[in-house]
């Protein structure tokens, strides 16, 4: 994601990893995306409540939370309620909307979506659960590249595989989900 970034300034790059956790309280496991501070704009989707996760939350690795509002119509959750994540302690600072740009269904691809019923967190924070001598402490599951309205996409789309597939020869680990491919 940071190659990215580096070599497409106009963009906006966003990455996302996703856990499930059990949340005292609630019957099944609830979906956890660690995101960093640029989700909301890549997403585009509304805060409705507070704010959303910044870069002060991913540098000291705030325990701050952003929920859904299909979370907190379950839960009765708002701003300033702490909820427990993987044994840890999160303040809930925001509520995003599923609006025009919805938070995909519970059945969406589930490499683009991250569902109605979750939780966000940073993703810096996310190491509070994992032990850095885990094979995947580094991974994430998907990075949002937002094109802008302006530039070729499709040529955007080839730089950045080309990009990827530099020296580093890892363009072949990703799936590419374009427009186009949402739309067939």
């Amino acid at each position: 994601a940071a190659l990215i970034a580096a070599n497409f300034p106009d963009c906006r790059i966003s990455m996302l990893r996703r856990f499930q956790a059990e949340i005292p309280g609630m019957e099944y496991a609830v979906n956890v995306a660690a995101i960093d501070e640029r989700m909301l704009e890549v997403r585009q989707w509304d805060l409705i409540k507070g704010r959303f996760i910044d870069l002060r939350d991913m540098r000291a690795c705030e325990r701050n939370a952003v929920i859904t509002a299909a979370m907190s119509n379950l839960r009765g959750w708002e701003i300033g309620q702490v909820v427990s994540i993987k044994n840890e302690p999160f303040t809930i600072v925001g509520i995003i909307s599923h609006g025009s740009e919805a938070l995909e269904t519970e059945g969406a691809d589930s490499l683009l979506s991250v569902a109605e019923k979750t939780v966000f967190v940073p993703l810096t924070a996310s190491k509070l659960w994992l032990n850095p001598n885990q094979v995947d402490y580094y991974n994430i599951d998907t990075i949002f590249v937002r094109v802008p309205e302006k530039a070729d996409f499709r040529s955007t789309l080839l730089s950045t595989q080309r990009v990827l597939t530099g020296p580093y020869e890892r363009a072949d680990r990703f799936s590419w989900v374009t427009p186009e491919a949402l739309l067939r």
